[in-house]
């Protein structure tokens, strides 16, 4: 829990010693953050967002979007 330093203790002491664990957890890490956040990953959550803005229609001036 949020604020829990006793939880957090005890969850993060047995990695000390828990080696393969720790790999374990490097690796999931390191993979999640290369499919989420991975320079490709970016800019094509940016193209699919220029892509909506761009299948808009124009704004007619001062009238609503269609």
């Amino acid at each position: 829990p949020p604020g829990d330093l006793n939880a957090y203790v005890n969850t993060i002491l047995p990695l000390l010693s828990d080696e393969p664990r720790r790999l374990a957890l490097g690796r999931q890490a390191q993979r999640f953050v290369q499919e989420h956040y991975s320079w490709d990953h970016v800019a094509e959550q940016y193209l699919a967002v220029f892509r909506d803005l761009a299948s808009l229609s124009p704004v007619a001036d001062g009238g609503q979007r269609q």
